[in-house]
């Protein structure tokens, strides 16, 4: 299975901002670290492919958006919210995401966490995988 999500950001390790995903990327970040015994760069490589990834389901989705009225100062209100659950592939990025949900519902409901849980070969290949640094387009020319 091909996951296409990259991710190519210039914030530091583990700061996700405050955007729309942030506070649930920041959630898959440490999970990621304590579940999966990742590194802080591969937890963030997780967390941004799936802020990435949900992100870009967001815009392939129909929205809705309303205007308010301009007031006297000149702000606007305006309300956008997306309609129905949008269908995505199940990349190996979302798909971790959701065992770092079920995994905290289980604790929630009394599992008791001890050790690191064990991934299939092809989740751990993807996860634990660290990134190669991008060679500049004039050094790829010959």
């Amino acid at each position: 299975m091909q996951d296409s999500t990259q991710s190519t950001h210039t914030q530091a390790v583990g700061n996700f901002g405050e955007g729309r995903y942030s506070a649930h990327m920041k959630t898959m970040y440490g999970d990621a670290k304590v579940y999966f015994q990742c590194s802080p760069e591969q937890a963030d490589r997780l967390a941004r492919s799936i802020g990435a990834e949900l992100g870009r389901i967001q815009f392939d989705g129909d929205a809705k958006v309303a205007y308010g009225k301009i007031t006297g100062k000149g702000e606007i209100t305006v309300r956008g919210s997306q309609q129905g659950k949008l269908k995505t592939t199940a990349s190996i990025a979302l798909r971790i995401g959701k065992i770092i949900m079920l995994l905290n519902e289980a604790q929630s409901c009394g599992m008791d966490y001890h050790s690191a849980i064990t991934l299939s070969e092809e989740f751990h290949n993807w996860l634990f995988q660290v990134p190669q640094p991008q060679l500049p387009a004039s050094a790829l020319k010959h």
